[in-house]
């Protein structure tokens, strides 16, 4: 597999024109990972430009994505027509970056969760292979279970359904919202436990209730600090920083809820 090839390898393959291998140079330089010399969003431009012409549609997701803030060296222009021009090219990258603008309000299209559930439903039917774009549409619509937003009854266990098919594809901030929910459940437990035992127990059994509840949180906070790092550890290989750090604040705050309990 492409992903799997050194720095030297996917070069040659590039050399002579293959659309996958430029896609990937493209998105090594974009990340500045996989044995690139440093980020590059100029050569990830051009890699997604060379890409594209060579009959990659889902380089025209990045080129939409340096079209609208006018980086790498291309000029600044509306994103929303090349985007829709890679739907109908059948990029699944494009379907991504429209969710992700319904969702938000941006480039051109107005927020529309709706639409933007609907795009993700047409990642997920889409036979391509694509993790982290696949796992961008899992959570998306976990979440709307999870508030039980535009419509949606609030359904936990749907959420969780949809964060675990996420995080199976190895999409990283899918563990930070598992993690979340682990952490959102023993807090409260928590937060009683430490309460009571500050005021001073009075009998064995007490103490014994207490040193129970202790032994039951800590495997709870082990749990959501495990989930945390995976994400920390994901994040920091796909150069994702904003999910690296993210993760990394949490599992901080995980050690003082284990601190609390000693």
């Amino acid at each position: 597999m492409l992903k799997d090839m050194n720095f030297e390898e996917l070069l040659a393959a590039a050399v002579e024109s293959n659309p996958d291998a430029l896609l990937e140079l493209s998105d090594r330089y974009h990340k500045g990972t996989g044995g690139v010399p440093q980020r590059d969003e100029v050569k990830a431009y051009t890699y997604a430009m060379q890409a594209c012409t060579a009959g990659n549609v889902e380089a025209i997701a990045r080129i939409a994505d340096y079209y609208a803030k006018g980086r790498g060296g291309a000029p600044q222009d509306e994103e929303k027509a090349l985007l829709l021009e890679g739907e109908k090219a059948g990029s699944i990258r494009c379907l991504q970056k429209i969710a992700h603008n319904y969702k938000n309000g941006e480039c051109g299209f107005p927020k529309d969760e709706t639409k933007a559930i609907e795009y993700c439903t047409k990642i997920i039917a889409n036979p391509k292979d694509d993790a982290n774009v696949k796992g961008y549409a899992y959570t998306c619509i976990g979440s709307i279970y999870e508030d039980g937003r535009i419509g949606a009854e609030k359904d936990i266990k749907k959420a969780l359904t949809f964060y675990q098919k996420a995080a199976k594809t190895g999409y990283a901030f899918a563990y930070v919202l598992l993690a979340n929910y682990k952490r959102k459940l023993y807090l409260p437990e928590l937060e009683k436990t430490v309460s009571t035992s500050g005021e001073g127990l009075a009998t064995s059994e007490e103490k014994k209730a207490i040193k129970a509840s202790c032994e039951k949180l800590k495997e709870s906070i082990n749990t959501a600090s495990d989930l945390y790092a995976q994400a920390r550890d994901i994040a920091e290989k796909d150069a994702d920083t904003p999910v690296f750090e993210c993760a990394k604040a949490y599992l901080e705050q995980t050690d003082d809820d284990y601190a609390r309990l000693s």
